[in-house]
């Protein structure tokens, strides 16, 4: 039997992915129905005593039905040659992403740093560097052109809308928790998968002056999400989510 489609979540920073992430865990068997690459799995792996999923036997892969986590790439079909596999991604505006990326920090380290403190100390452009890495695309012309291939890409401000949809075409329940919150502890422990939770304070607020410097120094960020704009548009069309 022809195993289903593989959903396959290339999850940038701060963009719903500890929401997402959460409500998979709970829905689906971890790693065989849900496999996460990146550190939280990792962790939670190295607990258990559990092998590294590059050392699955490919039979082990036709059981899964999404793979998540911050190490996700195009080389992941290595494992699953014969499956359909469904890319999604999720953006989100540089400026709302920064912000968002520094109160995580402090809230975090407990660093006394202003904001431009700390954002001097971060890379330009992170999404569009992580995507086009994750993508094997040499320009954001190219990495365009892989998102117009991807199953799903949305933005951040839209996930209340389109949560449903792509919980409902994975097959778990379509009512979620959202966590890791500004201001709350709604986290991961209680699907006890060895995730950190703290309260996320909310140590700046984003201005428009802050927002206009921050998308003139990220052109490519900006770039990437205001396409991402544009291809929601499109794939809700195709999925008939409209």
């Amino acid at each position: 039997m022809t195993a289903g489609p593989l959903y396959v979540f290339v999850h940038l920073f701060k963009t719903g992915g500890t929401t997402i992430n959460g409500h998979l865990a709970r829905h689906l068997s971890w790693d065989e129905e849900f496999v996460h690459l990146g550190p939280w799995g990792d962790r939670v792996r190295a607990r258990d005593g559990q092998p590294d999923p590059a050392d699955w036997p490919p039979e082990r892969w036709d059981r899964t039905r999404v793979i998540a986590g911050h190490r996700v790439d195009r080389s992941i079909e290595r494992f699953v040659a014969g499956r359909e596999v469904r890319y999604l991604t999720v953006s989100r505006d540089p400026a709302d992403l920064a912000v968002s990326r520094y109160n995580f920090h402090s809230s975090r380290e407990g660093d006394r740093a202003t904001f431009w403190e700390w954002y001097e100390t971060q890379p330009r452009n992170p999404s569009s560097k992580r995507l086009r890495k994750a993508l094997h695309a040499e320009s954001l012309s190219e990495l365009r052109d892989t998102l117009n291939s991807f199953w799903f890409v949305g933005v951040t401000e839209h996930l209340d809308d389109d949560l449903p949809h792509l919980f409902a075409a994975i097959g778990v329940p379509t009512d979620w928790v959202n966590r890791r919150v500004t201001g709350g502890e709604r986290d991961l422990e209680d699907l006890d998968l060895g995730r950190e939770t703290f309260s996320i304070r909310r140590h700046t607020v984003l201005t428009d002056e802050m927002r206009a410097r921050i998308h003139a120094e990220n052109s490519g960020d900006l770039r990437l999400y205001r396409y991402a704009i544009k291809r929601r548009r499109e794939c809700r069309r195709e999925h008939g989510w409209d």
